[in-house]
């Protein structure tokens, strides 16, 4: 079992990226939320790890935080919500702002995310609700978590590489589960010129929610 991972960064991909530990690269999916806080590229980062073992692959999805780690780990255990939603949630959501969606009952939020439906929203709701207060007791909830501050993406965003950073978030989008004409739609919403690749589908993301 894979926990964390220690070394550098090497490509930036959302959802993806590529982390350097001694000569081996690890291919990690990441939380939006997370990425736009990773060191650029050629720089160290820690990342916390959960590693899933499928018939086809094993995946590794990584965290700037045990307490993000601990929330997707929370997620998964729902039933009907695999690692791609929860993965999806937690890009859209901060750990703050899923706990007071549970707590309010705000089954129509939730319905927002890709992969939860009105009958998986209230499920979630349900089997959540205790389950995220005993967690939030002992979790010691900061918006910025254990992370590095760091910026995630280098890239000049003018010219083709402007075009090409709207055509990347979008399909970023489409890998978290959004339809084409939501994700163009919603990157088209937020684009400006002067955001990075991972600033466009973060503020993508919270469009979603009406800006939250």
């Amino acid at each position: 079992m894979i926990t964390s991972l220690n070394g550098t960064v090497t490509e930036i991909t959302p959802p993806s990226v590529e982390i350097d530990v001694n000569g081996v690269g690890y291919c990690v999916e990441m939380p939006m939320t997370a990425i736009c806080r990773l060191p650029k590229n050629g720089e160290k980062v820690k990342v916390f790890t959960q590693m899933i073992v499928r018939e086809d692959a094993h995946l590794l999805y990584g965290f700037l935080s045990r307490q993000d780690r601990s929330l997707f780990r929370e997620l998964i255990k729902i039933t009907g919500v695999g690692p791609k939603t929860a993965l999806t949630a937690l890009s859209t959501l901060s750990p703050e702002e899923m706990l007071s969606i549970v707590k309010a009952n705000d089954v129509v939020s939730l319905t927002r995310i890709p992969g939860i439906g009105k009958k998986t929203a209230e499920r979630l709701m349900i089997e959540l609700r205790d389950r995220l207060e005993k967690w939030s007791s002992n979790q010691n909830i900061t918006a910025a978590g254990e992370t590095q501050t760091a910026a995630a993406d280098s890239t000049q965003n003018s010219g083709e590489n402007s075009r090409q950073n709207q055509e990347m978030a979008v399909q970023a989008m489409l890998d978290m589960g959004y339809n084409r004409k939501q994700a163009e739609s919603l990157v088209k919403q937020v684009f400006k010129p002067e955001l990075t690749l991972a600033q466009i589908i973060s503020e993508a993301l919270k469009a979603t929610f009406g800006g939250k």
